[in-house]
């Protein structure tokens, strides 16, 4: 009979919860790996090998198991225990003497405990522990330390300057009254020039005396009473909350969302199949891979291709690294596919029913809750707090919906509560996508006017230049003639996409050396600068 040994299962399951641990605190982002040190790698590499070797040989773990564990039905000769409880087949614990233990080779239970180990290091340390690491000598370094300064030594008495000696032979004689800055020091002067007593460690005090001063210091700020309460009353306030506490960190571990942003729109879902859900789900991050997008894409063909597109102008405007400032994180807006035309009047109607019913309500419970634990933490110490955001910058609701017959028009708002906090949703209406340049200028527009209430990108903000303007007509005549095209290329700089300039979007062979960058940059980061003003983050 043969039997799993329990050194073999103890590895794997240290390795698997430790992979778990790693996945909970989110080290399995693309991102978390592109900002971190090379130095963590490093070191956490160099603790692996070092400590799971150690324990290799000090465990003595390459002898094989003296205990097994096996499912089956109890054997009626040797030691055996049941773990479930159960006198059929169940999980049992025994000695391995009269049965085979099948184990790892010793190399590979080395590469177990080193895998652990590693996964260890790369919970525990992050750039901050490396640079905090890297200050340490400094920190034990006896120049740092803070020791009272020497006494200065006396003063030389100066030479008597020569304007001096004229004034003080002035005074003997009677032509002035006093003697100025040429006056010697009195007795009141050098009190007044007295340094303040030292506290800090004296040069020639040693270490336990002055450990031994700092504790009485320590002591008799305890027991003085000061406005408000004192150390231990700020203590006792932290124990009646410290659910909050623990919660709020744990929160702030986790990186959970700190916002919730819903976008609904009728466009159908770009990546419907499961292996890119997971995949999405997974991923707990986006900004290396956004940092590369392309500027100007091709809307694809087939029914995917206007979501794709959709979400691509998202990405650009809320989440690519590239551009500042940092306004959201990927996890932070939702965007709902395939909702219905009239989700955003069903929202202000029944706002409850209708959000649980399109997974929006949890998430914005869960940050709602969020901020009110930290509204009750900010209490505790008022001095430390700043300003929280209201409910209605981290929470929002818009719907960006495709018909036909849609008119260019504002965006319109309505109102509703949830929680007891008001809250609005936004909708516009827009003309399906085509595969053209000016539907994606007209949907960055779009997205940035729903938004951002009030949004306005105009010549005092675009790179353009400023009488570009009447020469749209004269310059796209110019550049239907096809000689000397070269030479005029240089005039796209002044034609601003974003501001007009269609005869530019129906022309791909200009668009290929168009730089769309230059305006791109600058209308995204026009947006987020007004887009923080309206929305924000906990």
């Amino acid at each position: 009979m043969r039997a799993l040994g329990a050194r073999s299962v103890l590895a794997v399951a240290l390795l698997a919860g430790t992979l778990v641990a790693m996945w909970r605190v989110e080290l399995f982002r693309a991102d978390y790996w592109a900002q971190l040190s090379p130095w963590v790698t490093f070191l956490a590499g160099g603790f692996a090998v070092l400590a799971g070797t150690l324990v290799f040989v000090f465990w003595r773990l390459a002898e094989a198991s003296q205990y097994y564990l096996r499912f089956g039905e109890k054997l009626p000769f040797g030691e055996e225990t049941s773990l479930l409880g159960s006198s059929r087949r169940t999980l049992l614990v025994g000695h391995a003497a009269f049965v085979t233990v099948l184990d790892f080779r010793p190399r590979v239970t080395q590469v177990l405990y080193v895998a652990i180990f590693l996964g260890l290091a790369l919970i525990s340390l992050d750039n901050r522990a490396v640079s905090l690491l890297h200050e340490v000598p400094s920190r034990f370094d006896r120049s740092n330390i803070d020791y009272c300064k020497p006494p200065d030594p006396p003063k030389l008495e100066a030479k008597q300057s020569q304007g001096c000696k004229l004034v003080e032979r002035a005074y003997k004689l009677g032509y002035t009254k006093t003697l100025g800055s040429c006056a010697p020091a009195t007795a009141q002067d050098e009190d007044h020039k007295a340094q303040p007593v030292c506290t800090r460690r004296q040069l020639d005090e040693p270490y336990l005396h002055y450990a031994q001063r700092r504790l009485a210091t320590q002591a008799d700020e305890l027991r003085t009473v000061e406005e408000g309460p004192g150390p231990l009353g700020r203590f006792e306030d932290q124990l009646d909350h410290l659910g909050a506490i623990v919660d709020t960190t744990l929160d702030t571990v986790a990186m959970r969302p700190r916002s919730s942003h819903h976008l609904f729109t009728n466009l159908p879902d770009p990546r419907p199949r499961l292996r890119d859900q997971v995949a999405v789900l997974l991923e707990r991050g986006c900004g290396a891979r956004l940092a590369h997008l392309e500027h100007f894409p091709r809307m694809e063909a087939g029914p995917a291709g206007p979501s794709k597109l959709f979400e691509h102008v998202l990405a650009q405007l809320m989440f690519n690294p590239v551009y500042k400032p940092f306004v959201a994180q990927c996890e932070e807006i939702v965007v709902h596919w395939d909702a219905r035309p009239d989700t955003c009047d069903r929202i202000a109607a029944h706002p409850t029913d209708v959000l649980g019913e399109v997974g929006a309500l949890d998430p914005v419970r869960d940050v709602l809750d969020w901020r009110t634990k930290k509204a009750e933490l900010q209490k505790l110490d008022a001095k430390r707090s700043g300003e929280l955001a209201p409910a209605q910058r981290i929470v929002s609701f818009q719907c960006l919906m495709f018909d036909e017959a849609a008119q260019p028009s504002p965006p319109v708002e309505r109102t509703f509560v949830v929680g007891a906090e008001p809250f609005a949703v936004r909708e516009a209406r827009m003309k399906p996508l085509l595969p053209d340049g000016g539907s994606q200028i007209r949907l960055y527009k779009q997205l940035a006017a729903l938004m951002t209430p009030g949004f306005g990108y105009g010549r005092l903000t675009s790179n353009q230049a400023i009488g570009a303007a009447p020469e749209e007509t004269a310059m796209a005549e110019a550049f239907r003639q096809p000689t000397f095209l070269l030479t005029r290329l240089d005039l796209l700089r002044d034609a601003d996409l974003f501001l007009g300039n269609d005869w530019l979007a129906k022309r791909p062979d200009l668009l290929d050396v168009y730089p769309y960058h230059l305006h791109l940059q600058n209308f995204i980061e026009v947006f987020r600068r007004q887009y923080k003003q309206h929305e924000g983050r906990l």
